[in-house]
């Protein structure tokens, strides 16, 4: 937050107390001394550390398990000494939090080629939906396949680089296949129940890179 010193002075460290609000309910609260002192005169930026887990809202608002963004409110003062005099400044600030939720991964497809004794090549196609107000970048997540009882991991993922906010992307995945009982299982193709993904590592968004829970 930009601060604008008025004084023919410096003021040295200024203490900054302020809480959250989520949704209209107290959150957090902290306490730090800026970094920077505010030179006279002059307007000056100072950083609070302020960090939300996605993890801690889910455990805190359950009701917003299908929310996409929710409102927050930052509020609190500065206290800074001038000539020995103490001065509380108010601060306040409101807006919308983007929630992060996974990547969906649906219409899962897969096929056979190349198929001997021993081995065969595997491809898996998927349909991936954003359910973000934000883009997602889904190129460091690995995969594991399952249907029935067979399970394969080290896929080689071929998708585009980022998906835009509720909106859906298409994943192709290419694998090999070398037990010849999994190669018979998915060779029959019906009855085995239904394909899935399951997405493991980080995705990337405009605010950092995130990982998937376990």
């Amino acid at each position: 937050m930009d601060i604008h010193n008025p004084y023919l002075i410096p003021i040295r460290t200024p203490l900054v107390s302020y809480g959250v609000q989520i949704q209209q309910h107290e959150f957090m609260t902290s306490e730090a001394s800026a970094t920077v002192g505010l030179p006279a005169e002059t307007v000056e930026t100072v950083h609070l550390p302020f960090q939300i887990t996605y993890s801690s809202l889910r455990r805190v608002y359950h009701d917003l398990k299908d929310a996409k963004e929710v409102e927050y409110r930052l509020h609190g003062t500065v206290s800074f000494s001038v000539l020995g005099h103490e001065f509380l400044l108010p601060l306040g600030f409101s807006g919308t939090l983007p929630l992060m939720r996974p990547p969906q991964f649906k219409n899962v497809r897969f096929r056979l080629s190349d198929v001997s004794l021993s081995k065969a090549r595997i491809t898996i196609e998927a349909v991936v939906e954003n359910p973000n107000v934000f883009e997602l970048d889904i190129r460091e997540l690995g995969y594991l396949f399952k249907v029935g009882t067979v399970k394969l991991a080290g896929l080689t993922a071929s998708t585009v680089e980022k998906i835009p906010p509720s909106e859906t992307g298409r994943l192709l995945l290419v694998g090999e296949v070398s037990a010849a009982k999994a190669i018979l299982e998915l060779a029959r193709g019906r009855g085995l129940g239904k394909a899935a993904l399951e997405p493991s590592g980080f995705l990337k968004t405009p605010y950092g890179r995130v990982r998937l829970p376990d």
